[in-house]
C-alpha cells in the first residue's frame, strides 16, 4: 500500500495505515439568540453558533466575522451564516429567523392649544386636563415634575411661572415590550389682575 504524501510502501502484515477523521456535530452549526423571539425593537441581541474554531472563517451577512455577531434588533429579518471549518468543510446557508416588536404609534387627544413651535401648551389659569391616549393604560412623566397628577392629569394651577416640560407617555405592551413617545409641552404664565371698584 502506498502512502500518496509520503510515498512509503507499507507491509500489511506489519502495519495497517489508519485515517484521523475530526467531525462535528451538526448541533454546533445551529444558530442561536441569546433573546427569544419575539424580541422587543432596540433590544440588543447576540446571535451564535456552538462551533467556535479560531482556524475557522464565518460569513455573516455584514462580512467575515467570528461565531457571533451583535447588533440591535430593528425589524424581522432571516440571518444567514456560511462556516468554512480549517479542514475546508464548507456549512453553507444556516439561518436564524429574528421577529421584533414594531414601535407602535400613539396617539394623544385632548389638549386644545398649541404655540407657535407647534408643541402643546396651557395657561396658568386652566383648568387640568386628562388627555385621551391610544393605546391606554399607560402613564405620563414630566421633566421637570409638578406638572402631572395621578400619571394622568396635567393640571398648571400648581405652575407658578412659564416652564417648559419633556413630558413622556409610556405603556407595557402584550409582548412585554416599553412603548414610548416624548414630546415638548409648555405652561405659560397668566399675570393676576386686581378689579379695583
Amino acid at each position: 500500500v502506498s502512502d500518496a504524501v509520503c510515498s512509503k510502501v507499507y507491509d500489511p502484515s506489519i502495519y495497517i495505515p489508519t485515517l484521523d477523521l475530526a467531525m462535528s456535530s451538526l448541533a454546533d452549526f445551529q444558530i442561536y439568540s441569546d433573546k427569544s423571539n419575539p424580541v422587543c425593537h432596540g433590544t440588543q441581541v447576540t446571535l451564535k453558533v456552538n462551533y467556535n474554531n479560531p482556524a475557522a472563517k464565518y460569513y455573516w451577512p455584514s462580512g467575515e466575522g467570528g461565531n457571533s455577531i451583535t447588533f440591535f434588533a430593528s425589524s424581522d429579518a432571516v440571518y444567514t451564516l456560511t462556516v468554512v471549518t480549517p479542514e475546508g468543510c464548507v456549512i453553507p446557508n444556516l439561518e436564524y429567523k429574528l421577529d421584533v416588536v414594531e414601535k407602535m404609534p400613539i396617539k394623544i387627544t385632548g389638549f386644545n392649544k398649541v404655540n407657535a413651535d407647534g408643541e402643546y401648551f396651557l395657561c396658568t389659569n386652566d383648568s387640568a386636563v386628562v388627555p385621551e391616549v391610544v393605546p391606554s393604560a399607560g402613564k405620563f412623566t414630566s421633566v421637570p415634575a409638578g406638572l402631572i397628577e395621578n400619571m394622568s392629569k396635567f393640571n398648571p394651577t400648581k405652575v407658578q411661572a412659564q416652564t417648559h416640560y419633556k413630558v413622556t407617555y409610556e405603556y407595557t405592551d402584550s409582548y412585554g415590550c416599553i412603548q414610548d413617545t416624548t414630546f415638548n409641552f409648555t405652561v405659560s404664565a397668566v399675570n393676576k389682575t386686581v378689579n379695583w371698584t
